[in-house]
């Protein structure tokens, strides 16, 4: 029983720590690339994702406006 709990609680902890890496990632990358350009462009409906002219939102499909 006590190996069981150990087992699942370490991958909980592995699971939780990759998805906060996979997910810094995408957002740093796509900063960088729209901080080289000078415009920046964010949806509408979710300021936080933001890309370059022509791309849309990750979250709902939008497009995405300049800001």
């Amino acid at each position: 029983m006590k190996k069981t709990i150990i087992t699942i609680g370490a991958v909980m902890l592995f699971t939780l720590v990759d998805v906060t890496f996979i997910g810094c990632g995408n957002s740093v990358e796509k900063n960088a690339t729209t901080e080289k350009d000078g415009e920046e462009y964010a949806c509408p409906m979710h300021p936080e994702i933001v890309g370059k002219a022509g791309d849309t939102c990750s979250e709902c499909g939008m497009d995405l406006e300049k800001k």
